[in-house]
């Protein structure tokens, strides 16, 4: 049965009105997507919880179906939803060492969309945004005179604004204001 939970995540939400399809997405991820996760959870948690990762950052346009299905899950088992919020920050980390920006955009847009579903609140995200724009300040500081630094400045704050917009976030800015 684990190839058949692996091929719901990867087709997740693809017979819903947005795909050209007629189903209705709220249901596939309740009733099948998640029944079958709780199903195999206590025999592939590790698995699902890779796969589940990998699967947000390799289909981002499914990324809102994810956000949904975790906050599901979320709202059973807190400690599967902490580790992907660990795991997807760490991996953000990373992605800002390693400078890979296709992944920092997918990422950023991703916690965010956990952010819309209750996995995490609005003040990380905000943390997460000034740690980066911060970030980006520290640049300029070390690179005084150097105007290299202000590229990536501005491509953290388009990941940013990328991220609200994608994910619906800007919920967000409406919510603290």
């Amino acid at each position: 049965m684990s190839a058949g939970w692996r091929t719901l995540l990867l087709r997740i939400g693809d017979r819903c009105p947005e795909y050209g399809g007629t189903a209705d997405h709220k249901e596939h991820i309740v009733k099948i997507c998640y029944n079958v996760l709780s199903r195999e959870y206590e025999h592939s948690k590790d698995d699902i919880f890779e796969f589940l990762l990998q699967c947000a950052e390799q289909l981002p346009h499914k990324i809102p179906f994810f956000g949904v299905l975790i906050g599901l899950i979320n709202l059973e088992n807190e400690d599967f939803a902490k580790g992907i919020v660990d795991a997807t920050q760490a991996n953000l980390q990373d992605a800002l060492h390693t400078e890979n920006r296709d992944r920092i955009r997918i990422l950023l847009r991703f916690l965010c969309g956990l952010m819309c579903s209750k996995v995490i609140s609005p003040n990380s995200i905000i943390e997460t945004y000034e740690t980066l724009l911060s970030s980006a300040a520290t640049i300029l500081d070390e690179d005084a005179g150097n105007a290299s630094w202000q590229p990536r400045a501005d491509f953290y704050v388009y990941c940013i604004l990328a991220s609200l917009l994608n994910s619906r976030g800007f919920w967000l800015v409406y919510s603290l204001t």
